[in-house]
């Protein structure tokens, strides 16, 4: 994931910056023909990546997460919509998690420690980048809300229970085609939107048993009367580890403890 700093290009009023984020894009200008600059700094960036929108003369106005590839298109002029601002036909989606409403309230370069972009597009350092975002995030009126950290940790349980409750055939047929690498979300901090079919398999093919120690679990969940096991994965996701049934055990929450925090612990 990177930072990209993104001049939204003229006119800086505060019409096209909310044309930008009604339509949820990002735009370049350039000759508008296939192959131009334009269309190669639109290509240059990842789905989730973030960009940070900065208007000259303003500061940055808004900060948010790439779309697919997919989304990428050239447009013809009859396609543009009504009272178009600009000359732009270099169209990316972008979700734009945070935004101010007017450039008035644009957060200054300065403030991340950074002179304002020379380039249409610039990579930003992480740091530079996360500072941007946690500003744009306090002065944000059209932002999307995200959840917090408990309230996406209840979520996640309740989709495990969820897949809990679905056959071992149902759920196994949606493993065959799951991603083996899930994508993060920006809540406090970065959290993996972790498989909750792989979690429930997991549990499922442990039959109530640590898979270290072998001992039975230690008590039932309140919740519905299970064993309480927890699911650790064996190369840890933040190290590029598949969240898979292969990747994964069900462990007592002593041994979970122990491969994280004991003495062994790598």
């Amino acid at each position: 994931m990177r930072f990209h700093a993104f001049n939204i290009g003229k006119p800086h009023i505060d019409a096209w910056w909310a044309r930008n984020r009604q339509l949820g894009i990002i735009t370049a200008g350039f000759s508008g023909q296939p192959g131009d600059r334009g269309d190669v700094l639109l290509h240059q960036m990842d789905e989730g990546d973030w960009v940070l929108a900065y208007s000259n003369g303003h500061g940055f106005i808004g900060a948010g997460r790439v779309g697919p590839v997919s989304t990428y298109r050239l447009m013809a002029v009859n396609e543009l919509p009504p009272g178009w601002e600009a000359t732009h036909r270099h169209f990316r989606q972008v979700d734009w998690v945070h935004a101010v409403a007017s450039l008035v309230e644009a957060i200054p370069a300065e403030a991340a420690g950074r002179q304002a972009p020379r380039q249409t597009k610039e990579l930003l350092p992480a740091d530079a980048g996360t500072r941007l975002i946690q500003l744009l995030a306090k002065r944000s009126h059209t932002g999307v809300t995200r959840d917090t950290l408990p309230e996406f940790s209840r979520a996640f349980a309740a989709k495990v229970e969820q897949s809990s409750r679905d056959t071992p055939y149902a759920r196994r047929e949606r493993l065959q085609h799951a991603p083996k690498h899930p994508e993060r979300m920006a809540v406090l901090a970065y959290e993996f939107v972790r498989n909750p079919d792989v979690v429930a398999e997991v549990l499922y093919q442990a039959k109530g048993k640590c898979g270290r120690c072998k001992s039975p679990a230690p008590f039932v969940r309140r919740s519905d009367g299970s064993p309480y096991l927890e699911v650790h994965h064996k190369t840890p996701l933040s190290a590029r580890g598949e969240d898979t049934v292969e990747n994964a055990i069900a462990l007592c929450a002593n041994c979970h403890r122990e491969l994280h925090y004991g003495a062994s612990a790598s």
